[in-house]
């Protein structure tokens, strides 16, 4: 199996892959977000007329980063799973790429938003279809549990990405190509910093442009899972690079 162009520069550029490219990423986005215009805001979370907020946010600019993270995760992780030798690496690479595929499918949600999107009510005269002035439906319970939930999961797997990289390995060849690099580490902290700063603008009520508060308001764990799914990317790149490697 042959390496990636992708693959080789973030072996030989871990600083820039594991730290700078998701902060600038994740800032720009938020900048956007909480930056008190509703055309730009919409950029990140937009308010489409005739579909719900979760729908809309699917046509955002965050989910769709998220989508193709995932789509590129997918292809290192088949990859990783080809290419891997041992059954006990290809054990756990079908589960992380299984998990993968469930987690892309429920981001798409198996494209039902696309269907909203296209056979959604014609815009009134006069109204733009994004429409800013709309305040977005309160979510229901069971979305707003969901919702909770999935930021509880998302802060459980950035802290294994804080502790993975501390398992020791020995001279077990198998965990040596398993267990994650330190940087691994070094993203989750980033990721909970950057957490940290969305909650902080939230609370503050940058996010609410003239009364009307963002789509993302009662999802801000949209971020952490930027940061989830990138971070997952990172850890399929260095091994699809140490498979390549070993052999």
């Amino acid at each position: 199996m042959r390496s990636s162009i992708y693959a080789k520069w973030v072996r030989s550029h871990k600083f820039q892959a594991y730290l700078v490219i998701p902060a600038m990423l994740n800032l720009v986005l938020i900048i956007l977000y909480f930056s008190d215009s509703h055309m730009l805001q919409s950029l990140v979370a937009p308010r489409i007329y005739g579909m719900d907020s979760i729908s809309a946010n699917k046509v955002g600019a965050l989910e769709l980063i998220q989508a193709f993270i995932l789509v590129c995760a997918l292809f290192f992780g088949i990859r990783c799973l080809l290419g891997g030798q041992g059954l006990v690496v290809k054990l756990v690479t079908a589960v992380i790429l299984g998990l993968t595929v469930f987690v892309f499918l429920q981001e798409l949600d198996y494209g039902s938003h696309y269907r909203e999107y296209f056979n959604r009510p014609p815009v009134p005269v006069r109204m733009s279809s994004i429409a800013p002035a709309a305040a977005p439906q309160a979510p229901s319970e069971a979305e707003r549990v969901a919702s909770q939930f999935g930021l509880a999961i998302c802060g459980g797997v950035v802290l294994l990405y804080l502790l993975a990289p501390m398992i020791p390995v020995g001279r077990n060849r198998t965990l040596r190509l398993l267990v994650p690099n330190f940087w691994l580490a070094s993203g989750a902290v980033l990721s909970a910093l950057l957490f940290f700063l969305v909650w902080h603008l939230y609370r503050q009520g940058h996010s609410v442009i003239e009364g009307v508060p963002g789509n993302l308001d009662q999802d801000l764990g949209e971020f952490l899972q930027l940061n989830v799914y990138y971070y997952l990317l990172m850890y399929l790149t260095s091994l699809h690079e140490r498979i390549v490697i070993r052999q």
